[in-house]
């Protein structure tokens, strides 16, 4: 066996039957899930105190980052975005941080508009990145020459129609439609007084459920091979679909059932794969089902 690094986004050949694309290059974050998880007087004081110190630093990190003034504010800010959602890398990943920012630090409009703005981005994003595969698709006939479009309706009722998503993520971004229509068109009169924070973090749950959807980096994705306990890999026949190629496949490395994470540091790290699977097994190709089981003779 010689493990050897995999390489981001690495193009299939005709000698990669053995292998199955593994997206790695994600971002997620868990630390307000943390803050917002009780501490119970009846677990073990060993647990107890493990918990204790995970707070206190993720507090002290949070504080170090927004400042201290008023600092219990921001920490609850942050506690009720509750999760970053998990998906794989891209330019929406770094944009939605920034918008996460300005709400735990208490700028409300800011990111009640920012995530208006995101939302329209990755509209526009998916519909200008895929519309090449669905020139001849009835719902594009009208749009083959835009550069981009601002009506919200029109590009959910295309996205829609490509299939790109479902009924549920067209709500979302719905959803988040008025929600920045009401905060730019003088639909919040008493925004004065509020500052928008229930309008600001009703509007970021719905980008992130959108992203949590649309991007995932987890087994949650229709795109993934089930029951692969922890590693998650892109099917076969779903390497073909337009949005796997442009957005899943980039984010990931082309890899046999023989590979591993390999910590080369605090923050680097590389997926190794054994580059001579298939001559040390004498196998060409492996299912999807074969893949997910294999075990080593």
């Amino acid at each position: 066996m010689r493990m050897e690094p995999a390489h981001l986004g690495r193009l299939r050949s005709s000698d990669d039957g053995c292998r199955r694309y593994r997206p790695v290059n994600m971002s997620f974050d868990l630390r307000a899930r943390w803050l917002a998880m009780e501490i119970k007087d009846e677990w073990d004081e060993r647990v107890k105190e493990q918990h204790q110190a995970a707070h206190r630093g993720i507090r002290e990190g949070l504080i170090h980052t927004y400042g201290a003034d008023g600092y219990e504010q921001k920490i609850q800010n942050f506690i009720d975005l509750d999760v970053a959602p998990s998906s794989v890398q891209s330019v929406h990943n770094e944009l939605l941080a920034q918008i996460r920012s300005s709400f735990t630090l208490g700028a409300y409009y800011p990111a009640l508009v920012g995530a208006g703005a995101l939302g329209e981005r990755l509209l526009n994003e998916m519909f200008l990145r895929l519309r090449k595969y669905f020139l001849h698709h009835p719902a594009t006939q009208r749009v083959r020459s835009n550069s981009s479009i601002d009506d919200w309706r029109k590009l959910i009722a295309i996205l829609g129609a490509w299939k790109i998503f479902d009924d549920d993520v067209s709500d979302e971004f719905d959803a988040l439609r008025r929600l920045r229509n009401t905060s730019v068109h003088f639909g919040l009169p008493n925004l004065h007084e509020t500052g928008g924070r229930t309008e600001a973090l009703e509007a970021i749950q719905h980008l992130q459920k959108i992203i949590s959807k649309l991007f995932p980096a987890v087994e949650t994705s229709p795109f993934f091979i089930p029951n692969t306990q922890g590693a998650f890999y892109i099917r076969r026949d779903a390497e073909d679909l337009p949005f796997v190629k442009e957005f899943l496949i980039p984010a990931s490395v082309l890899v046999t059932p023989e590979n591993e994470y390999e910590n080369y540091g605090t923050d680097v790290m590389a997926v190794l794969d054994n580059v001579e699977f298939s001559n040390e097994y004498g196998l060409s190709d492996l299912d999807d089902e074969s893949f997910s089981n294999w075990k080593r003779p």
